[in-house]
């Protein structure tokens, strides 16, 4: 919500990550754990429609997690986008359409893709972008 902190955490490698929340900044709830999810390098965004968007990932490829109650609960996917090191990045940039940023198992180059979303059916569509490298 407007008046409140949510920050999501890695603990370690391969463990899952966690989130918790605060109204002042100061004073933090005890971190509950983000069912099925686990990875390196997390970006969480609130979209304009009010959800949570997360994307997290290791070796084995990246999962785009969603909440639409502020964080409570999450609805997790695989997406198949291949990735070295599990970092990616993610950003709104129309409705619907996210541009997410990962590099390749080369690590030498950076990825761009877009993830169409459709909430009903909490189906991701992913349109290579460009490769850099």
């Amino acid at each position: 919500s407007n008046n409140e902190f949510l920050v999501v955490m890695r603990i370690g490698y391969n463990e899952p990550l966690y989130y918790t929340k605060s109204k002042d900044g100061i004073i933090w709830d005890k971190p509950k754990e983000i069912a099925n999810s686990i990875g390196a390098d997390p970006d969480l965004i609130m979209l304009k429609n009010g959800k949570l968007v997360l994307v997290a990932g290791n070796n084995e490829g990246l999962r785009l997690h969603i909440s639409q109650d502020n964080g409570e609960t999450w609805v997790v996917t695989y997406l198949k986008v291949e990735t070295g090191s599990g970092y990616a990045g993610i950003r709104e940039v129309s409705p619907n359409k996210l541009l997410l940023v990962t590099d390749d198992f080369s690590k030498t180059k950076i990825i761009g893709e877009y993830v169409d979303i459709q909430w009903d059916t909490y189906s991701f569509y992913c349109l290579p972008l460009l490769i850099v490298g």
